[in-house]
């Protein structure tokens, strides 16, 4: 469920908050894009991690399975999801 927005240049892109516990444990990558709103299922996040179309960072995801943690996090402590060229999410902390 993406709730607040963080204002990135003069777009305003969709952020999801989540416990710094929940990435100190690793989210999979497949997890993740749905609750970030990029796959409606499971089984769609699967595919689109397969086809190279999830991106964490700008660098695309390998394994739908992907662990994504506090390593991820960059100097903001924020992580950058992308669906394909356009659509983005950021998860932040709590």
């Amino acid at each position: 469920s993406v709730s607040d927005s963080v204002a990135l240049t003069d777009t305003v892109i969709p952020s999801i908050k989540k416990s710094l516990s929940e990435l100190e444990k690793g989210i999979p990558a497949f997890k993740l894009a749905c609750e970030a709103g990029l796959a409606r299922t499971s089984g769609e996040a699967r595919r689109l991690i397969a086809q190279g179309g999830i991106y964490v960072n700008d660098r695309p995801v390998e394994r739908f399975d992907e662990k994504i943690d506090t390593s991820h996090l960059n100097e903001h402590r924020e992580i950058h999801l992308r669906k394909g060229k356009k659509i983005h999410v950021v998860i932040t902390l709590k």
